[in-house]
């Protein structure tokens, strides 16, 4: 059987709402997630997207997506892939040409970063995991006020991809953004106090961020205050 043969992709749902995870029957294992994953890494599978009908190519375009920024037991945990719609998947997959292997190296997986703030390219990042059950991890990005003096975390879908270690948000950084804006990088609310405001940092999200090393500061900041404020 072939690519073309649109009886292979018949589709087994009526519509889009059919994809929600309560209606999908048997989810598909972490097993066959690994196995389609890899598979995905080692194929060239572009011309199996091509003949896709459009709802079989989202459907096998999202659970990519979801590869490259979650772990099989993530996606697994999601429950929104049917056991069925994988195999059918890993059975055309395993009949497309395999990759060179500089390109299997470039879809290598991405390692899961600690939960934080991070910078990237100036931008600011939230990282953390969902509270939901589904225990996956994705960033949101900081979009300040300067206005109405504040600042609101709002979703970034693909971004958590392009985080990385080294892109963790320094204390010095944290208190740049505060200087400027006049609120909390962390929480995104109005600085009010004054060492807050000279710090750039709220004390609460900043020992629990920075710990020992903003505490010190912090106190240090109030010895100065007290002293300058007896001294007018």
């Amino acid at each position: 059987m072939t690519l073309s043969d649109s009886s292979m992709y018949e589709p087994n749902f009526d519509d889009a709402a059919t994809l929600v995870a309560p209606t999908k029957p048997n989810p598909a294992s972490v097993r066959s997630i690994k196995y389609m994953r890899d598979l995905t890494r080692q194929r060239d599978y572009g011309n199996m997207v091509a003949s896709m009908p459009p709802d079989w190519r989202g459907l096998f375009l999202g659970l990519v997506n979801m590869m490259g920024t979650h772990t099989d037991e993530q996606i697994f945990n999601l429950q929104s892939y049917a056991q069925v719609d994988v195999s059918k998947f890993i059975d055309q997959l395993l009949r497309m040409p395999a990759k060179s292997a500089p390109e299997q190296v470039a879809r290598s997986p991405r390692r899961p970063i600690e939960d934080g703030l991070y910078v990237v390219d100036g931008t600011i990042y939230k990282v953390q995991h969902a509270v939901n059950g589904s225990g996956y991890q994705y960033a949101k990005k900081l979009v300040p006020d300067r206005y109405r003096a504040k600042a609101s975390f709002r979703n970034a879908p693909s971004a958590i991809r392009n985080i990385r270690p080294e892109h963790k948000m320094s204390m010095a950084e944290a208190a740049k953004f505060g200087k400027l804006y006049g609120v909390c990088v962390i929480c995104g609310r109005t600085l009010t106090d004054e060492i807050s405001i000279a710090l750039g940092i709220g004390p609460i999200c900043g020992s629990r961020n920075f710990g020992e090393k903003f505490d010190e500061m912090r106190r240090a900041a109030d010895v100065i205050h007290k002293y300058n404020g007896n001294n007018k």
